[in-house]
């Protein structure tokens, strides 16, 4: 018989033959169930760790991929020919002198194109970025420093390629010594000089 009285239903059933087992449980099902949870835990605290392993390989890709890229543009740079095909020189019988190929040609003439021989400091620019990258800082703020140190960098480089127009106005680039973007920029350091 139920609690009401009446004839036990098989849902009732179901529900005291269950409060039995959980009443009847040994103290060695509790002592498993202490193991799970203290291996959980152990779990949760390796997969921090495991994740802070990862930042770390993920960094130090990250400094060789920079690192390639800027061996690569710095090879780039240096063997450029004015003569190689690219954006701003067009020649499609033209032999490729410049030693990263084709893509390194390209790649020489539109950065020769527009920012002339500040262009160099673009491997330096991916040099400092990979050094950065592996240096590690704790700051709240560094989003915000970063954000101002981008600005800075692209404000001197602007700067830079209008000095190299006015400085150096005899280049053997076509575009002079601070590219498309130089010419631009002594343009209106000029009228407002």
């Amino acid at each position: 018989m139920g609690k009401s009285g009446h004839p036990i239903g098989i849902g009732e059933f179901q529900l005291a033959t269950t409060k039995r087992k959980a009443s009847t449980k040994s103290p060695k099902n509790t002592t498993i169930r202490s193991r799970s949870a203290a291996s959980k835990s152990n779990q949760a605290v390796e997969k921090v760790a495991l994740t802070s392993k990862k930042k770390g390989s993920l960094k130090q890709t990250s400094i060789l991929i920079l690192s390639g890229i800027t061996a690569v543009v710095l090879l780039a740079l240096i063997s450029y020919n004015p003569a190689d095909p690219g954006l701003f020189h067009h020649d499609s019988n033209a032999v490729i002198q410049n030693k990263a190929g084709s893509a390194g040609a390209y790649l020489a003439d539109v950065l020769f194109g527009f920012f002339g021989y500040i262009s160099y400091l673009v491997p330096v620019a991916f040099m400092v970025s990979a050094f950065l990258l592996f240096r590690s800082s704790k700051e709240k703020n560094n989003g915000i420093n970063l954000g101002i140190s981008v600005f800075g960098v692209f404000l001197a480089l602007i700067a830079g390629c209008g000095l190299a127009i006015l400085l150096w106005p005899a280049s053997n680039l076509s575009y002079g010594a601070g590219g498309l973007l130089g010419q631009g920029i002594a343009r209106i350091f000029m009228k407002t000089l």
